[in-house]
């Protein structure tokens, strides 16, 4: 009997760690610290498409996961703690901006390219 426990126990531990490195964003982000004031919804003009969700900011970096149009997405902060209203953009080698966001119930995080997100934002708290 105390077999089971033991093997449940290594199973959850390889899952875990089976995730985590398939997972290399944060997944565990502050929204005191890291996210701005605002949020936004994922937006493409297929309701069905994926909308891919990246390492870093442009095409080169490799995809972690991705979002639907209509999911709610908040906006890094530049720097954690920092400013909300400095938001953490980058321009890729192409002229695209991407934008750090976070999904609120995954707290999975990565870079989306600025059309694929609803401007101006759809939310902002102070």
């Amino acid at each position: 009997m105390k077999i089971q426990p033991v093997i449940f126990a290594a199973i959850a531990a390889s899952t875990a760690l089976i995730f985590t490195a398939g997972q290399p964003a944060r997944a565990d982000y502050s929204g005191r610290t890291d996210v701005s004031y605002c949020s936004t919804t994922l937006h493409a003009n297929n309701p069905k498409s994926k909308i891919w969700v990246r390492q870093g900011p442009g095409q080169n970096y490799k995809i972690q996961h991705y979002g639907v149009s209509g999911d709610l997405v908040d906006i890094f902060r530049e720097t954690p703690g920092g400013d909300p209203e400095q938001w953490a953009v980058r321009q890729d080698s192409q002229g695209y901006s991407w934008y750090k966001v976070g999904f609120r119930q995954s707290r999975a995080t990565g870079w989306v390219r600025q059309d694929l997100l609803t401007f101006p934002p759809v939310e902002c708290r102070n």
